[in-house]
């Protein structure tokens, strides 16, 4: 199964704050976050991770707990993902790009999808069902993604209750929006 998810912040003190999410600490946070990704993702399962892995956390630490997450990591580089830092954990991502175009087979229909840690407000084939998968905005732009006239998902860690969402599911909300047709 593919599935998505950004902006954990992992081991980011001020993000429980600036986002109130549930955490007591960073380390509620972090453990809550790997428990809530590993109920969802398998061992051959694949995350496309739309970036801001951490904030302030050096390579190694990050490394420690990216081992601990189930599943292939494809990294889409988000503000906050240094080189000094994924240099150090570089090994646990398939690979790293800042932004990537896939299709999907799904009940013998394509779909295409357009991954960028940002929101955008136009994309290749945005007007002939490419879906856009984001982060970046944590939960700060709920009325903007629910009146956006196109094909877009935001998949921050707040947004999607801390667990990777998969294709399938993204899929079905486009359907229930009525922005795409089965």
């Amino acid at each position: 199964m593919i599935y998505f998810i950004s902006d954990n912040h992992w081991g980011h003190k001020s993000v429980i704050h600036m986002q109130n999410r549930p955490f007591i600490n960073i380390m509620d946070m972090n453990n809550s976050m790997i428990e809530s990704w590993n109920s969802v993702v398998k061992p051959y399962d694949e995350v496309y991770y739309l970036g801001d892995l951490s904030y302030k956390m050096n390579g190694n630490a990050l490394s420690m707990i990216l081992n601990k997450l189930n599943g292939k990591i494809y990294l889409i580089r988000g503000n906050h993902d240094k080189d000094r830092v994924i240099n150090k954990c570089i090994n646990r991502f398939e690979w790293i790009k800042d932004y990537y175009t896939f299709n999907y087979e799904y009940n013998d229909k394509n779909y295409k999808f357009v991954l960028f840690h940002y929101p955008i407000w136009s994309w290749d084939g945005m007007w002939r069902g490419t879906i856009h998968i984001c982060g970046h905005t944590h939960d700060n732009s709920k009325h903007y993604f629910e009146n956006h006239p196109g094909r877009i998902v935001n998949v921050s860690c707040e947004m999607i209750n801390y667990k990777p969402i998969s294709i399938i599911d993204i899929i079905n909300i486009m359907k229930e929006k009525n922005v795409i047709h089965p």
